[in-house]
C-alpha cells in the first residue's frame, strides 16, 4: 500500500543513476557468468535461478490479501525481468550497507570509551601485521 502511495506524489526512494548501476552491474555479472548459475551458492547465483525460471508464484501475505480465519493468502505469479532483478539487489545492498554501517559505527564506539579493549586491538592489529610481514 504504502509504495502506490509513495510513487504517487511522485518520490523516487533510488536514484535513476544508481539503478542503472545496479542494472549495468546485473548484466556485467550475467556475462561473466554466461548467463547460468554456477557452483558458488552466492546472491548472485539465486539471481541467475530466478532468471531462468522466468516467473515466481508465492503466497500474497505481506499486501493483506490474507483471509484472517483460515490464514490462506492469494497466489500470486510474478514475472522476473530485469527490473524487478535490479530492484532486488539495491535492496540486498541496502539492508547490508546499513547492518554494516551500524556494527563498524558501534564497534568504533565502543573502542573510544573502552581504553582497555582498544590497546588489545591494537595489539591484535600489531600481531597480524607481524606474522604477515606488515601486510594486510
Amino acid at each position: 500500500m504504502w509504495h502506490a502511495v509513495f510513487y504517487s506524489l511522485g518520490h523516487q526512494l533510488f536514484t535513476n543513476e544508481l539503478i542503472s548501476f545496479f542494472k549495468k552491474l546485473l548484466h556485467d555479472v550475467y556475462e561473466s557468468r554466461q548467463y547460468k548459475p554456477s557452483n558458488r551458492n552466492d546472491f548472485v547465483d539465486l539471481v541467475l535461478n530466478l532468471k531462468q525460471n522466468q516467473f515466481v508464484t508465492g503466497l500474497h501475505y505481506w499486501f493483506g490479501i490474507t483471509n484472517l480465519k483460515t490464514r490462506e493468502g492469494k497466489k500470486v505469479h510474478l514475472e522476473v525481468n530485469d527490473d524487478m532483478l535490479s530492484g532486488q539487489c539495491v535492496m540486498f545492498f541496502a539492508a547490508g550497507y546499513d547492518t554494516s554501517a551500524t556494527t563498524l559505527s558501534f564497534t568504533l564506539y565502543e573502542l573510544t570509551t573502552n581504553q582497555e579493549v582498544q590497546l588489545k586491538a591494537i595489539a591484535e592489529v600489531d600481531e597480524y601485521l607481524h606474522c604477515h610481514g606488515g601486510k594486510i
